[in-house]
């Protein structure tokens, strides 16, 4: 679906419709950028390689889960310490964090989190009951379980993983219109990647693009042949009713950490590179010729 300021710069700067432009979140894209010390976020992505993400996925599932290895411990840990700071500026420029109660939250929108976010400042974020497939208890034997120290808007504790989903879901989702589907997914996994510590950045592609792409890429996605299912396949299964991945602790391969940066990307298996940059109504957007 083409948005009306999408367009507008179609119109205006005589563009094909097949010209991919994202909106940015001026103010959260303003805290992004210190904190990557003014280094340029990746570029978007127009597609995903099912070969790479069903290997991604396949990988996660294969990964053990290592509460005990001592350097997944120090790279969850910086993790959530990098996590924290990102929490805290967030918070200092009046972003709120929310657990999201029965019938609260986006229902894998990413619009209505995105308009939210814009226009009240605020994240609902799934409790970590919801995925874990528990009732919501703090455990110490789990980093990802433990108090992070920080609340929510009504007081409740939140877990670290909760505090990370918030945090990645502004910076990586929000900064630039990033959807929750594959493609937003990856998206979001890219941007944020970029203001994180190397030791960090493993812990993190196992919780984002790990998990994403066992979900959107898992078995339970694929057909007898190994492809994945389209919308109209039978056995398709919608977003919002994918199951969650199995929450470990561990680090994936460190191939499934390629691609993170470079600016050229593939789309139907040629190279592109994204081109121009353009202000209309006051928000960035970019175009990406594809």
């Amino acid at each position: 679906t083409v948005s009306e300021t999408e367009q507008k710069i179609l119109k205006e700067k005589n563009l094909k419709p097949n010209k991919i432009i994202r909106g940015v979140n001026s103010i959260i894209h303003n805290v992004a950028q210190k904190l990557r010390g003014g280094k340029k976020p990746p570029k978007l992505i127009l597609s995903v390689s099912e070969n790479d993400a069903k290997r991604i996925a396949d990988a996660y599932d294969e990964m053990e889960h290592q509460p005990d290895n001592p350097e997944v411990i120090r790279g969850y840990t910086e993790l959530i310490k990098e996590i924290k700071k990102q929490a805290d500026v967030l918070i200092s420029k009046g972003y709120k964090f929310q657990l999201a109660k029965e019938g609260e939250g986006y229902n894998s929108n990413s619009k209505k989190m995105i308009e939210d976010v814009k226009k009240n400042k605020r994240i609902f974020v799934d409790p970590s009951s919801k995925s874990f497939g528990t009732k919501r208890t703090f455990d110490n034997q789990n980093i990802g379980l433990q108090d992070s120290g920080y609340k929510d808007v009504n007081g409740v504790p939140m877990t670290n993983v909760e505090l990370v989903r918030a945090v990645h879901d502004l910076f990586g989702h929000s900064e630039y219109g990033n959807g929750f589907g594959e493609i937003g997914e990856e998206n979001a996994w890219r941007i944020h990647m970029s203001m994180f510590s190397p030791l960090a950045q493993k812990a993190l592609t196992a919780t984002t693009r790990g998990q994403n792409s066992w979900v959107n890429f898992g078995k339970h996605m694929r057909k007898e042949d190994g492809s994945i299912m389209k919308k109209g396949d039978k056995g398709y299964i919608e977003p919002k009713d994918r199951p969650f991945a199995e929450q470990k602790i561990g680090f994936l391969p460190d191939w499934a950490m390629d691609n993170a940066y470079g600016d050229i990307v593939e789309v139907g298996g040629r190279e592109v590179k994204p081109v121009n940059k353009y202000v209309v109504d006051g928000e960035d957007v970019y175009e990406i010729d594809d």
